[in-house]
C-alpha cells in the first residue's frame, strides 16, 4: 500500500467523520426545535386558560373584586394538568379559573385525570430533593474557613497530588468535592 492510498484513506475517513458530525448537529437542532414547539404549545394553552378569565371580565359578567379573587387561582393550575391531561385539562382549568367550579371539585376531577402513580412519584421526587438540600446545607455548615492552602471540609493541605479547586465558593480537595 503506497503513500497515495494511505492519504486517500485518511482523507475519506476525515470526510466521513465530518459528515457524521454534521448529521449529528442537524439531528440535535431538529430535536431542539421540536422541544421548543412543544413548549410554545403548552404556553399558548396556558394563555388560553388565562384569556378565558379575562374574556368574562371584559364582557362584564364578573366585577373587579371577583376578577382579582379568581386571578389568584392561576397558581393552582399546574403545567402537568395542561401537558398530561391535554384538552380535558385545559377545559377543566378554564372552568376552574372562571369560577364555574370550586377548588374541591377541581382537585377531585384533577385526580381523576391523572394516573394515581403520578402523585406518589411527585411526592418521592420532592422528598429526595429536600433531602439533598438538607445534606448540602449540613455539608456547607461543616466546612470551616481555614487557611488558603487547606481543604475547607477535611483540612488536607494542597499538594501536587491533592490539588484544591473552588467548587460553589468552597476550596475543596478531590475527595470532598465528590
Amino acid at each position: 500500500m503506497g503513500y497515495k492510498s494511505i492519504l486517500r484513506s485518511a482523507i475519506s475517513a476525515s470526510d466521513r467523520a465530518a459528515k457524521q458530525a454534521e448529521r449529528k448537529e442537524r439531528q440535535e437542532l431538529r430535536e431542539q426545535e421540536r422541544i421548543q414547539r412543544k413548549i410554545t404549545k403548552v404556553n399558548e394553552a396556558m394563555e388560553k386558560v388565562i384569556q378565558a378569565l379575562e374574556d368574562i371580565y371584559a364582557k362584564g359578567k364578573i366585577d373587579k373584586a371577583r376578577h382579582g379573587e379568581l386571578k389568584k387561582r392561576k397558581s393552582d393550575i399546574s403545567l402537568e394538568l395542561i401537558v398530561i391531561a391535554k384538552t380535558p385539562g385545559i377545559s377543566l382549568a378554564k372552568r376552574y379559573i372562571t369560577g364555574a367550579i370550586d377548588k374541591d371539585e377541581f382537585e377531585k376531577i384533577q385526580k381523576d385525570l391523572f394516573p394515581p402513580e403520578l402523585f406518589e412519584e411527585k411526592r418521592i421526587i420532592n422528598e429526595s430533593i429536600s433531602n439533598i438540600e438538607k445534606e448540602l446545607k449540613k455539608f456547607r455548615e461543616s466546612c470551616k474557613n481555614n487557611k488558603e492552602n487547606e481543604c475547607q471540609y477535611c483540612g488536607k493541605e494542597k499538594s501536587l497530588f491533592n490539588p484544591l479547586k473552588i467548587e460553589d465558593g468552597l476550596r475543596l480537595c478531590g475527595k470532598c468535592r465528590s
